[in-house]
């Protein structure tokens, strides 16, 4: 239950983040509550959503390389699906302000649209990242490998960043692999390195492998440290960003993910289950659509309230709006799905 709680924490933010990414001014997004939705979304964020993917992949019941594939694929073409709807149509219809597509280097042409069109995001990756998954599962015979392979995706993603092709279609899966913002938001290195991890992790679980939870406390903390030190203080040749990270940004990220998860293994030993835990949990099997609903709220929004153009109170106004409107719309398809 744990995991759920976890995941389903972050997921109730995933609608107020980007709300205020997109919509905030960024003296707004500098403020303390923009670093309150800075430290959800970029520590115990995106990484635990691809983390617990490789968790689950490991601990669930086993399925046929053939399901997973399909449902890889399904998954990305859902991101391309997403990136019409939310990019696509306003861009159509001539309503994306012309900073937002500044912002996203594009241009208000067919040359434009395309790119818009090929946008990797982590429906992409998610995708990818499971085809991937499935192809370890028939080589990597030994739990420990996955540790290993995590462990050389670090090392190699700054190799394969930014590498070009004149052949349109060899250059986009390039992209995908290490391209960098706006064009490519979750590159297969190094975010591929979370849910190997979580393979790994997940295997440990199902083995039966434990860490008492005070001992993994110390570790963590202690690992945490060790991170922090080597974040601020180890040389790197270039600035980083949240998108692309060196190995010991990457594995600072798998620290402060480690750190979360124990705390709400600690919640959920200690606080008996109640309503609060029930609606994490509900949000935590409602990722997919929370996040493919949300992105068409806000961007549809986009030119009613601009790119980066208000302030604090209506930041926080369109942040309860666009989270009740998701979560009633997810609830209701919920409803009729379920007859």
């Amino acid at each position: 239950m744990s995991l759920d709680l976890a995941r389903g924490f972050t997921v109730f933010f995933i609608a107020p983040v980007h709300t205020m990414l997109l919509f905030s001014k960024t003296a707004i997004q500098d403020s303390w509550l923009g670093y309150i939705f800075r430290f959800v979304a970029e520590g115990p964020g995106a990484q635990l959503f691809m983390l617990l993917m490789g968790i689950s992949f490991a601990l669930s019941s086993y399925k046929s390389n053939s399901v997973l594939l399909r449902r890889a694929l399904t998954i990305f073409i859902l991101g391309y699906l997403l990136n019409v709807l939310k990019f696509g149509m306003p861009f159509l219809f001539g309503l994306m302000p012309e900073n937002l597509l500044q912002f996203l280097e594009v241009r208000n042409d067919r040359g434009g649209m395309m790119k818009l069109f090929l946008t990797g995001d982590i429906l992409q990756f998610a995708g990818t990242a499971l085809s991937v998954l499935v192809v370890c599962r028939k080589l990597l015979a030994y739990r420990f490998l996955y540790f290993l392979f995590a462990v050389a995706i670090c090392f190699v993603s700054p190799v394969v960043w930014d590498l070009h092709s004149r052949q349109f279609f060899i250059n986009t899966f390039l992209e995908l692999l290490g391209g960098n913002e706006p064009r490519v938001f979750f590159p297969v290195f190094p975010w591929l390195v979370y849910p190997v991890a979580g393979v790994y992790a997940g295997y440990l679980i199902k083995s039966g492998t434990r860490l008492k939870i005070p001992k993994l406390w110390i570790v963590s903390i202690l690992l945490c440290a060790a991170g922090i030190i080597g974040f601020y203080f180890i040389n790197r040749p270039v600035k980083t960003s949240f998108y692309r990270t060196y190995p010991v940004d990457s594995f600072f990220h798998l620290l402060i993910v480690a750190v979360w998860l124990a705390a709400w293994q600690l919640a959920s030993k200690w606080i008996p289950f109640n309503k609060c835990f029930d609606f994490l949990c509900w949000l935590s099997r409602h990722i997919t659509l929370i996040y493919f609903i949300q992105w068409l709220f806000i961007f549809w929004l986009v030119p009613v309230f601009g790119f980066q153009q208000i302030g604090f109170l209506w930041t926080v106004v369109l942040i309860v709006l666009v989270q009740v409107n998701v979560l009633g719309l997810v609830y209701i398809i919920e409803k009729i799905r379920s007859g």
